[in-house]
């Protein structure tokens, strides 16, 4: 369908995309009886199964060569918006961190590195977190006036896992699980000692001072040891611990060749390389594994299955019915397959995926520093401020403008323009030393339309009519990306 409207200034011309729309009105489908199920329903899942519902759509509609759909993150939120859709709830330590503290390691740490002549090969950091591995999305999509989904009983099955790894990124060691048995069910025929993990055990799965002194010399020490051997490294290596209580004092002379250096207390969270963003990375990926393979048994995608059949889309009541309680069913075949063993390799998965660099960027603070403060806080909040204001001012202007598309394509086109500014912004407030707001703009190029010193709603308005007649102009009868649904 086409259609076209006059905005006055020129003519815009934009196309409906019926298979997009045949595929939102499927996917809504899906969501309300996915809610209806009382399943929770991430980003990643409604972005996968929408493109697998574009492509069905096209093939049913006989539409050789659909337009590209990506899914993209602008496509979610305009989608959610057009269907009322939300996300709803269904079930800290920076802010005390003592950043004097902090500041003052660095250097502590790279005069013990020098005096001991430790390369990043022989420099490793260990830290421990606890990961509830039954535990499902606390978050789903929600269309607005369907069915109410009510909130799961929280699975609290949960293992203390060990990550570490040295500073190069060339060593990630293999990973300690802490468990309260000694040998669980999905193990009960694999010899326990040649698992993919050091399996410890502990009764509430937490790690206390013995069981931090027998993973220093059983696990710790040959891997580091074989690590060195591999790479032809001097086997002498520096550990940096947190000073949590389950770490024994007695770890700082458990091993001739191991020193351990505990961190600062209340600075593991801008030191520690663990906790930077190492552990919740692992565990994102372990989250969408998960999460996949549950969607994968629990979406029996009823919305693919009825475009290829030649019947009518309705459904009795009782088809639904018989449909909630046979996914009900998978609900269950699920969880005898998600079983430790099978959570226990998700997570040696996710951390085998682990970049180099993304370990490069998690030890930058404790080895070359943080950031030091802002000397010119206030010109960071003068332009924040200004820029505040002046989105507050356009949205006032525009807020009443009848042709949405016109608002969509001069505001997409008005953030581009502003991205390389908006980047040279964020460079330069964060440098240790700040220009002053005068030079930040006075090195730039003249805008094409030039305010003028009064700070009138007359001249603001012009200036807008101005860039919306020129974004016009320069966009000719082709559709902009933001003009229609499957704007990517």
């Amino acid at each position: 369908m086409k259609i076209t409207k006059s905005t006055g200034a020129s003519m815009i011309k934009y196309f409906q995309n019926q298979v997009l729309l045949k595929t939102e009105k499927l996917l809504v489908r899906y969501l309300v009886r996915q809610a209806r199920l009382n399943m929770a329903v991430d980003t990643r899942s409604v972005k996968d199964y929408a493109r697998e519902l574009y492509i069905a759509v096209a093939r049913k509609m006989g539409t050789t060569e659909p337009k590209p759909f990506n899914a993209s993150s602008g496509w979610l939120q305009r989608f959610k918006i057009r269907n009322k859709i939300t996300n709803i709830n269904i079930g800290g330590e920076e802010a005390s961190a003592d950043r004097a503290a902090a500041r003052e390691f660095p250097p502590f740490l790279h005069e013990i590195m020098e005096e001991g002549q430790y390369s990043d090969d022989q420099v490793f950091n260990m830290d421990e977190s606890g990961l509830f591995w039954k535990k499902i999305p606390s978050k789903s999509f929600v269309v607005k006036n369907a069915s109410k989904i009510r909130g799961r009983k929280m699975q609290k099955e949960r293992i203390t896992v060990l990550f570490t790894t040295n500073a190069s990124g060339t060593s990630k060691l293999k990973l300690s699980v802490i468990h309260t048995a000694r040998k669980p069910h999905a193990y009960k025929t694999m010899d326990m000692t040649k698992l993919n993990v050091h399996w410890l055990t502990a009764r509430k799965a937490w790690m206390f001072s013995t069981l931090s002194l027998s993973w220093i010399d059983d696990c710790f020490v040959p891997d580091v040891k074989k690590f060195c051997e591999q790479q032809n490294v001097a086997f002498k290596i520096l550990l940096l611990l947190d000073n949590a209580p389950g770490h024994s004092p007695l770890l700082l002379d458990r091993h001739p060749n191991v020193k351990v250096v505990f961190l600062p207390p209340n600075t593991t969270s801008i030191l520690q390389p663990m906790d930077q963003e190492l552990i919740c990375n692992v565990k994102a990926a372990f989250s969408t594994k998960k999460f996949k393979l549950l969607n994968d048994y629990t979406n029996t995608r009823e919305e693919l299955r009825n475009l290829s059949d030649t019947t009518t889309d309705s459904k009795s009541e009782e088809d639904e019915d018989q449909q909630l309680a046979q996914q009900k069913i998978l609900f269950k075949q699920f969880w005898r397959v998600f079983n430790i063993k099978k959570a226990v390799d998700f997570l040696v998965e996710s951390w085998d995926q682990l970049s180099i660099a993304t370990i490069h960027h998690a030890w930058r603070h404790v080895l070359h520093g943080i950031p030091g403060e802002r000397r010119s806080q206030s010109v960071t909040v003068a332009v924040d401020l200004a820029r505040e204001a002046c989105i507050e001012k356009a949205k006032l202007l525009l807020s009443d403008d009848p042709d949405a598309n016109r608002y969509e394509i001069f505001t997409t086109q008005l953030l581009q323009t502003m991205e390389p500014y908006i980047k040279v912004y964020h460079d330069n407030i964060n440098t240790s030393r700040q220009q002053s707001i005068t030079d930040f703009f006075a090195r730039n190029s003249p805008q094409p339309a030039q305010a003028s010193d009064s700070d009138s709603g007359d001249d603001f308005e012009g200036f807008v009519r101005e860039a919306l007649t020129t974004v016009s102009d320069s966009d000719g009868d082709s559709p902009s990306n933001g003009d229609s649904p499957e704007g990517q």
